[in-house]
């Protein structure tokens, strides 16, 4: 369930919970100093930090959608030590599944180098006591630590903190679509749109559409991963029945983002959707049938 609190945050529910016990317990049987989180606290964070807080001020939980995939963790737990803290917790199964729901959650605006993990026990069973940074600031750490060797937690903190700044000022400057990021798109959308004998392709105007300054707030990959995911979700089996030579326009009431598409068949007998330019523009108008999303 994704509650919206001063991080965002997925609270866990369901079958996994029974599992999580399970690998609770044995970090406790194991480990004397390990203290229980309790159930109603266990979650995974999905953002935090400066670029959250930017759209917190405005969001609602219901404005974010549940996962569609299928949410497990790794069978081992993992420990971390840090600052006199200490945290045993697990990682999520399928991280680039999980990297791109925050991306479509965010439309863009996440940590590319999050993994994505429950905290179980800590020193002092209060889940704010825990590592909320594990493997990502361990590798930053190691590496300091082998150059300077008498620095305080405090400083590491602080390098890491202020080269994830840099990250997310350098992907703010990088907003373009590039071919390579379009060719990334397209093997998505291929791999979801397999299922139902279409292949997805995109114009050389798409690519020139989609950087164009008439969009005012640029568009980015991720809105199109979402765009896709979402598409496929809600018309992916009746879109083949459209038939060859349709044609009709992807609306996605949540960004404005305007995919006008045709359907051919190709000559391994595959339907072809072949989106032949995109724009963001507010009641879009055409003559074609529309896809809302």
């Amino acid at each position: 369930m994704i509650k919206v609190e001063s991080i965002l945050k997925w609270k866990v529910e369901g079958p996994i919970l029974k599992k999580l016990k399970m690998i609770r317990s044995q970090i406790l049987n194991k480990n004397e100093d390990a203290v229980a989180i309790p159930d109603s606290e266990l979650h995974i964070t999905l953002a935090s930090g400066e670029g959250w807080r930017s759209i917190r001020r405005q969001a609602k939980a219901s404005d974010f959608d549940e996962p569609e995939f299928k949410i497990d963790v790794e069978p081992t737990y993992n420990t971390i030590e840090r600052g006199g803290n200490k945290s045993w917790y697990v990682k999520m199964k399928d991280q680039q599944n999980w990297k791109e729901y925050v991306m479509d959650l965010l439309q863009g605006t996440h940590d590319p180098k999050r993994v994505y993990h429950i905290s179980l026990a800590n020193l002092t069973g209060k889940i704010n006591d825990s590592v909320s940074i594990v493997e990502q600031f361990k590798d930053k750490y190691k590496k300091v630590n082998s150059s300077r060797r008498v620095k305080r937690y405090k400083d590491y903190k602080n390098i890491f903190e202020q080269e994830h700044r840099a990250r997310e000022q350098w992907r703010g400057i990088q907003e373009e679509i590039t071919k390579k990021d379009l060719n990334q798109i397209e093997k998505y959308a291929d791999k979801l749109f397999a299922a139902v004998g279409i292949d997805v392709e995109f114009t050389r105007h798409f690519l020139d559409r989609a950087n164009d300054a008439r969009n005012r707030k640029p568009i980015s990959s991720a809105e199109l991963v979402g765009l896709f995911r979402r598409t496929y979700k809600k018309h992916g089996k009746k879109i083949p029945y459209l038939g060859p030579k349709a044609q009709a326009v992807i609306k996605d009431m949540k960004t404005d983002i305007n995919v006008p598409f045709v359907l051919n068949i190709n000559s391994s007998g595959m339907i072809d959707l072949i989106a032949k330019t995109i724009m963001r523009k507010q009641n879009f108008k055409t003559s074609n049938r529309e896809l809302a999303i």
